[in-house]
C-alpha cells in the first residue's frame, strides 16, 4: 500500500497539514480493496459504512427518479479523490455509490472516523477543507448543467474531468451532463469530426 497511502496523505495536506501521529493513526486504521466494477459501497438507505480514497479507478453517484424510474447520475469520483457520502457519515443515504469499473480504494471504518474527530483536531480542519471543496465543485457543476450550451458543458468537463470519459457509460455521463445520449452522441461525433 505504501505509494497509495502516501498519495492518499498527500491528498489530506492540501487542506492542512497532517501530523505524524495522524499519519501512524491512519496507517494503522485504513485498508486498500479492489472492487469489481458494478460494485454498489453504497446503497439510497442504509447508512455510510466507511470514507473511501479512490487510489484508481471511478465511482458513479446516483439515484433514482421516482417517475421516470431512469438512473440520474450526480457526481462521478475518479483516481485520487476522496468518496464522500453525499448525505453525510450519520445519514441514511439517499444516493448510490458504485463503481464504474474495476476500481482500488483505501478505506477507513465509520468508526476509525469518528476516533479522527476526537483524537486529532487537525482533522476538523481537513474535513472543512475537504467538504468546501465538494461544495464548490458541486456548485460549479449544477451551474454548468444550468447555463451552459450542452457542447461547453462537454468541452469542458473534458478539459477538467477527462478520466470520466474512460470510465462511465455514455448514458451515464450524458445524465451527469443534463442531456440526452443522442445529443451526448451526437456532440461527440461533431467533435470528433472536427479533431476535438
Amino acid at each position: 500500500m505504501g505509494t497509495s497511502f502516501q498519495n492518499f496523505i498527500d491528498y489530506l495536506n492540501q487542506f492542512h497539514d497532517v501530523s505524524d501521529q495522524l499519519t501512524d493513526y491512519l496507517q494503522a486504521s485504513v485498508r486498500e480493496t479492489v472492487y469489481p466494477k458494478n460494485h454498489t459501497i453504497l446503497q439510497a438507505g442504509k447508512y455510510p459504512k466507511e470514507l473511501n480514497y479512490i487510489v484508481s479507478g471511478c465511482a458513479r453517484v446516483y439515484r433514482y427518479d421516482e417517475v421516470t424510474a431512469e438512473e440520474l447520475t450526480l457526481w462521478f469520483y475518479t483516481s485520487t479523490q476522496l468518496i464522500l457520502p453525499l448525505s453525510g457519515p450519520d445519514t441514511l443515504s439517499k444516493w448510490f455509490i458504485t463503481m464504474e469499473q474495476k476500481t482500488t480504494v483505501i478505506s477507513i471504518s465509520h468508526i476509525h472516523l469518528k476516533y479522527l474527530h476526537v483524537l486529532f483536531p487537525e482533522y476538523h480542519f481537513i474535513n472543512r477543507g475537504f467538504l468546501e471543496l465538494m461544495i464548490s465543485l458541486l456548485s460549479e457543476h449544477l451551474d454548468m448543467v444550468q447555463h451552459q450550451k450542452y457542447a461547453e458543458g462537454y468541452l469542458q468537463t473534458m478539459q477538467e474531468n477527462p478520466g470520466i470519459f474512460q470510465s462511465g457509460t455514455l448514458r451515464n455521463i450524458a445524465s451527469f451532463l443534463g442531456m440526452s445520449e443522442s445529443t451526448l452522441k451526437h456532440i461527440k461525433y461533431e467533435g470528433s469530426a472536427k479533431g476535438i
